[in-house]
């Protein structure tokens, strides 16, 4: 993940990807913006082609590193990486540490921001989830503004799903003129995310009062990630044994969760989070497969285990 991860910070303890700047308290709007390394402004300039301008595409640069971060169409507009603020204006003041995490990836194509609101709920005793709101842009037209709710599992800092039981729970936004105040406006998934919270607590309670069977968690790693098939012969799933070692793991067997549905879900995104070799790790789980994984994992337990 070195190659994409240019800079960042958590707080309190080390990041699972092991990289960036570890704060001993939650940061405030100012400190975000330092200590993520996001304190820099991109611009738009001409295209050209053999000397020609290209009427309908800008490129987008990085003006501290006069780096190209993308090319995009004429009607793209620059939401600099301080906009991401004005997302919480409306109801928390920028003085207020908020702010858990946040960087850049792939050279300032990508930069996110992940701030803590104050609900919570307790699974079982000693396991804690939290609820996050995750800010997220990109510079080169590749991602909308991203503006998400994202529970974490506190013990071991999975992220889970909160697209439960239909909640809207993201919001999207376009990079034109009127991105800011769309922005601005996206404050009201705020009063979201209190519903979702409740759901996820009702989910996880259904969760906690089934049982799985050695066949079952063979079955749900089997559909979420489904063996090559041959005419000769059907190859063992790779991903089962890591994900079965997980299922038996301290913080999936705590007192109430052994071998039920949550410390199933839990092995899974353990597994995304942290386990799942890959060289964009923080990428995949948070704007690629593993958003995708979690919410078909939520759905098939409550489709096969009742919710």
């Amino acid at each position: 993940m070195a190659h994409l991860f240019e800079s960042g910070f958590t707080t309190y303890t080390p990041a699972w990807h092991g990289l960036g700047t570890i704060l001993d308290n939650p940061a405030n709007a100012e400190q975000a913006m330092i200590e993520a390394g996001l304190d820099w402004d991109v611009a738009l300039r001409p295209v050209s082609v053999a000397g020609v301008i290209i009427d309908e595409a800008k490129a987008t640069v990085r003006t501290d590193t006069n780096k190209v971060l993308g090319i995009v169409g004429n009607r793209y507009e620059v939401q600099q990486n301080r906009d991401l603020f004005k997302f919480f204006d409306p109801v928390v003041d920028r003085d207020k540490n908020i702010y858990h995490t946040g960087g850049v990836l792939k050279g300032g194509r990508l930069v996110w921001l992940l701030a803590k609101l104050d609900a919570s709920f307790y699974a079982v005793p000693d396991d804690r989830v939290d609820s996050y709101i995750l800010l997220a842009s990109s510079h080169d037209g590749t991602m909308k503004i991203t503006v998400k709710h994202t529970p974490i599992r506190v013990v071991c800092w999975n992220t889970l799903s909160a697209a439960v039981m239909g909640n809207q729970t993201m919001v999207q936004i376009r990079h034109t003129r009127y991105a800011a105040n769309e922005l601005r406006a996206a404050h009201k998934l705020m009063g979201l995310t209190t519903k979702s919270m409740e759901q996820m607590q009702m989910l996880v309670k259904t969760l906690l009062s089934r049982n799985v069977s050695v066949g079952f968690m063979r079955k749900f790693v089997e559909h979420m990630f489904p063996s090559q098939r041959n005419m000769e012969k059907r190859p063992n799933n790779k991903h089962q044994e890591p994900i079965e070692l997980l299922f038996e793991n301290d913080v999936n067997t705590l007192p109430g969760m052994k071998h039920t549905g949550w410390a199933l879900y839990n092995a899974l995104t353990e597994y995304i989070d942290h386990d799942w070799k890959a060289k964009d790790p923080l990428f995949r789980s948070w704007f690629g497969t593993g958003e995708n994984l979690r919410g078909r994992a939520i759905k098939m337990l409550v489709d096969q285990m009742g919710g």
